[in-house]
C-alpha cells in the first residue's frame, strides 16, 4: 500500500506541475474575476475525473483499440481551445454601460476538462493499469493513490491561485 501510496504522490507533484490548458483557464479566470473562480476551476478535476476514470477502467477491461475515442476527444479539445484562444484575443470595442456578467468558471472548467485529452491519456495509459494491479490486492491501495494523487495534484494547481 505504501508503494501506490507513494507513486500516487510523486504522479500528483508532476502533474500539477505541467501546464495544462484547464492551468490556463485557472490562471484566466482568477485574473479576470476572482479568486473564488479559479478556485471553482481547481476542483473541476474532482467533478470530471471520476466518470474518466471509470470510463478508462470500463474501455481496458472490455476494448483493446481506443485509439478512435482519444482522437474524437482530441480534435473536440482542440476547437475549444482554438474558440478560447480567439475569444481572448480578440479585440472589442469600449462599451461604457458594462454589466457585470457572471463568470461560469465551473462550467468552462468542466467543459474544458472533459474535452481536454491529458486526463484521458493518463487514466488509459498509466492511472488505470495502476488501480487494476491495486485493486488486485485490497481496497485501500487504490484509495490510496487516488488519495494521494489528487491531493498533491490540488495542492499544485490551487498554489497558483496565491
Amino acid at each position: 500500500m505504501v508503494y501506490y501510496l507513494t507513486v500516487g504522490t510523486m504522479l500528483g507533484l508532476s502533474c500539477g506541475f505541467s501546464p495544462s490548458p484547464l492551468m490556463t483557464l485557472l490562471v484566466t479566470e482568477t485574473l479576470q474575476h476572482d479568486i473564488k473562480s479559479g478556485v471553482k476551476i481547481a476542483l473541476v478535476p474532482i467533478i470530471t475525473d471520476l466518470p474518466i476514470i471509470i470510463l478508462t477502467l470500463f474501455v481496458l477491461s472490455k476494448l483493446s483499440n481506443f485509439h478512435n475515442i482519444l482522437g474524437v476527444i482530441s480534435i473536440a479539445g482542440g476547437f475549444l481551445i482554438l474558440t478560447m484562444g480567439y475569444g481572448s484575443i480578440r479585440t472589442k470595442g469600449i462599451e461604457l454601460n458594462i454589466r457585470e456578467a457572471e463568470p461560469q468558471s465551473l462550467r468552462k472548467g468542466v467543459l474544458v476538462n472533459v474535452l481536454n485529452p491529458n486526463p484521458y491519456l493518463f487514466w488509459f495509459s498509466v492511472g488505470a493499469p495502476i488501480m487494476t494491479k491495486a485493486m488486485s490486492l485490497n481496497i485501500s491501495a487504490p484509495l490510496a493513490f487516488i488519495i494521494s494523487l489528487y491531493t498533491l495534484w490540488w495542492c499544485q494547481k490551487s498554489s497558483w491561485l496565491y
